[in-house]
């Protein structure tokens, strides 16, 4: 990506059976700088999944780490209470690399 560029992770969540992300750590801000976190549901229906999306914008060039952790049925100081709720939670890492803009060959442009 560029500068200026948007991009999003998408994480399948259900927090209706305990199943929800959290971003644990923001990227370096000087690479990318984090916007917001919007969640869709697939259904009106309870027990409905959804996907979680963590939102950020492409700063300067540069490579930065994001991180994001899956809860599953944690409760509310976000850690596993129970063996099976360790065995399903987890991290997922993300690196995002920011390159300079292509030069459109033109002076000034």
């Amino acid at each position: 990506m560029t500068p200026g560029q948007r991009f999003s992770l998408a994480v399948p969540e259900n927090p209706s059976v305990g199943d929800s992300w959290d971003l644990v750590a923001v990227p370096d801000t000087k690479v990318a700088s984090f916007i917001s976190e919007e969640r869709e549901s697939q259904g009106d229906a309870p027990g409905s999944g959804g996907t979680a999306y963590f939102v950020f914008n492409g700063k300067h060039p540069g490579t930065a780490e994001i991180r994001l952790y899956d809860c599953w049925r944690c409760g509310q100081d976000r850690t596993p209470a129970t063996e099976e709720s360790r065995r399903q939670s987890g991290e997922a890492v993300f690196q995002v690399t920011v390159r300079e803009r292509p030069s459109s060959g033109i002076p000034g442009g």
